[in-house]
């Protein structure tokens, strides 16, 4: 798999957005203290946060259609190269590493933990 390091490419940052928050992570989520990337959070065009620990609480489910982790495992691949290929059966991926079973988490609360001058904070998701 490919190793993690800092962020040279737009392309390689993840962003979840609401309104006018949002929060800019490198490809596996994680915003490193002292990242040059401008990776954070935002609120406003405003960066509150630099370096950031998030904890997401909710229900996990196992995935088992095999049609849904296909579309997963294309758009990992697609992603992040040819090292992220799984093949898909029985209802989990395979890989270098023989099974992995995915889950789906529906998501509660989450809370984030700043690394710099500004500390935690938590969002709470509506269920539908």
């Amino acid at each position: 798999m490919t190793e993690t390091g800092p962020v040279v490419d737009i392309r390689d940052v993840q962003v979840i957005k609401d309104d006018r928050t949002f929060l800019v992570t490198d490809r596996f989520g994680n915003v490193p203290e002292g990242n040059t990337a401008a990776l954070g959070l935002y609120h406003r065009d405003t960066r509150f946060l630099s370096g950031l620990d998030l904890v997401v609480e909710g229900d996990a489910a196992k995935m088992s259609d095999d049609a849904k982790l296909r579309r997963i495992a294309d758009a990992y691949e697609s992603k992040y190269g040819s090292d992220w290929h799984f093949a898909v059966r029985d209802g989990a991926f395979y890989g270098e590493g023989g099974e992995a079973l995915v889950y789906e988490v529906a998501p509660s609360t989450a809370f984030g933990f700043g690394k710099g001058e500004f500390s935690q904070t938590r969002w709470r998701f509506e269920r539908e």
